[in-house]
């Protein structure tokens, strides 16, 4: 399996499963061509103007000065030409555009979709198995899931059942000595006694499937939706909301986006996300390069925040709207960028912001509106510019600090709570 240079760990391991995918002739660059045709590309690659030109260039025989200049839809009828003429293939698109741009820039769970939707873990054969437990390191790897939660989807009872009983008698064994000498019989030793290839070979693959990856590894990466059973190690949730779970109270904002299976409704669904999003202007800059889950969340974020009156509850919403880590940081980086255009994903990366400098921007920018909305102002609102210390911009970016600076404090006093944030553009549902 080839190697990710993608900076979050769902990101490059979604890269590494199409990599396989391709790589093990489970699909085509012709596959890929289809599911991302020449429209669809280049209306993604706009976020990327100079890989657009450069395939307009390669691939459809477009002149370097012009390319550049070239519309969406003058792009995509020039790539669509060239292709139909055979001047180049899905192959040349492919060279230029990496496994990686793709994932980078596409939508991620439509690439999910197009990898998953031939049920290989229906299929019998060692080339299923090879897949299942390539998928299955490539998320150890990229520490989408570790050997603890793996048993535990995996369950011991399954593999006491499935595996053969020389490989139990094996592992009891390990597990007796191991006591006498009074050392814990660790997962780590489990597996060394009782290997993943074993495991793959004597147990369902289904079961691998929806207990780890759609349970555990595609949840942890932003891909699927956390089963009930696993939801709250899949999602990385807060330590307040796990209270909230075990008390009486449940968790108020986590999103259950529709399974990838259904596209129909899925796409039924991220299209009213889109739309009520961009109502309140509050759309990322490029949604396609958004997950659904990560869309729906981010509209299911705004129907709660909305209705709060405190910061501290308005953080906890944000927090609870994203099942996982993951999808959290995704969401937060495309909305900072839309509250405030200097606020990019590389800018507040460089400036060493942490998910909460990120949350306290975003409630600033969001109680500023609020009362310049108040006020009557009809002019689109200013970047944000918290006191002291301006946001990053790309010219403001060195030397790096170590994160960004608080709220004002007469922000954060209880005698004085924050205005509710403005609904009046929202439409009920």
């Amino acid at each position: 399996m080839r190697t990710s240079n993608l900076q979050s760990p769902g990101e490059r391991f979604l890269s590494l499963c199409l990599s396989y995918s391709l790589d093990e002739n489970w699909l085509s660059a012709a596959d890929l061509n289809e599911e991302f045709p020449a429209a669809k590309l280049m209306t993604a690659l706009e976020a990327a103007p100079e890989l657009r030109a450069k395939v307009l260039v390669k691939a459809a025989g477009v002149h370097e000065k012009i390319a550049p200049k070239k519309s969406t839809g003058a792009a995509s009828e020039d790539l669509q030409i060239a292709l139909d003429e055979g001047i180049c293939s899905p192959s040349t698109i492919l060279e230029l555009v990496t496994v990686d741009d793709h994932v980078r820039h596409l939508d991620k769970s439509e690439i999910w979709n197009l990898i998953t939707k031939d049920q290989f873990w229906f299929q019998d054969g060692a080339r299923p198995k090879a897949r299942m437990l390539a998928m299955i390191r490539a998320g150890l790897d990229q520490d989408l899931i570790d050997i603890h939660r793996l048993i535990r989807a995996v369950t011991p009872e399954q593999l006491a059942s499935d595996l053969p009983r020389d490989l139990i008698e094996s592992a009891l064994s390990s597990a007796i000595h191991a006591g006498l000498d009074g050392v814990a019989y660790e997962p780590e030793a489990l597996l060394e006694t009782l290997n993943l290839e074993a495991w793959i070979e004597h147990l369902p693959l289904s079961h691998f499937w929806d207990a780890v990856i759609k349970g555990e590894i595609g949840a942890s990466a932003g891909l699927t939706s956390p089963s009930s059973g696993n939801a709250a190690g899949a999602s990385g949730e807060s330590r307040r909301g796990r209270k909230k779970r075990d008390g009486k109270e449940t968790l108020a904002a986590t999103p259950a986006p529709p399974a990838p299976s259904s596209n129909d409704a899925e796409s039924e669904a991220r299209s009213r996300a889109i739309e009520s999003l961009r109502k309140i202007g509050r759309l990322p800059k490029v949604p396609q390069s958004l997950s659904s889950p990560v869309l729906l969340g981010l509209d299911s974020m705004y129907e709660e925040l909305l209705q709060t009156e405190t910061d501290e509850d308005r953080a906890e919403q944000i927090r609870e709207a994203f099942p996982n880590p993951l999808m959290l940081d995704a969401a937060l980086f495309a909305l900072a960028e839309n509250l405030d255009p200097r606020l990019t994903k590389e800018a507040l990366s460089q400036r060493g912001a942490d998910t909460n400098a990120i949350i306290q921007l975003i409630l600033f920018e969001e109680r500023r509106r609020a009362a310049q909305a108040s006020k009557g102002s009809s002019s689109p609102p200013p970047s944000v510019t918290p006191p002291s210390v301006p946001p990053p911009s790309v010219s403001s970016l060195s030397p790096p600090v170590s994160g960004f600076p608080p709220l004002p404090p007469q922000a954060r006093r209880a005698s004085t709570p924050p205005p509710p944030l403005p609904a009046q553009s929202r439409k009920a549902r």
